[in-house]
């Protein structure tokens, strides 16, 4: 994989309150390889993956839903678990905090 696509929590000033070590490429690049993954994913399918994307409490609820939608269908169990590390990641996410992907070229 030549890419990265970090997960983090920030504030609304873009300041770091939570890091971690999950690749949202790998579930990103599981999902756009899906026939029809913009109409059945669309949150995952517009994550921008060499930029920053921002979610808020509200649209990550929207998030977490596709990606437990994704986790039913998978048989990669790889995928599966970052699924399940991301979901446990972004779970408590709570008004004025965003999650931001960020989209990182490692070539």
């Amino acid at each position: 994989m030549d890419q990265s696509i970090e997960v983090l929590k920030v504030d609304e000033f873009n300041d770091i309150l939570d890091s971690s070590d999950l690749n949202f490429a790998l579930i990103y690049d599981t999902v756009v390889a899906l026939e029809g993954f913009s109409v059945d994913f669309p949150w995952i399918a517009n994550v921008d993956p060499y930029g920053a994307t921002f979610l808020n409490y509200l649209q990550v609820v929207a998030l977490a839903e596709e990606l437990a939608s994704l986790n039913l269908v998978l048989e990669d169990l790889t995928v599966r678990e970052e699924i399940d590390r991301t979901l446990e990641f972004i779970e408590d996410t709570s008004s004025g905090e965003f999650v931001k992907l960020l989209g990182i070229s490692l070539t």
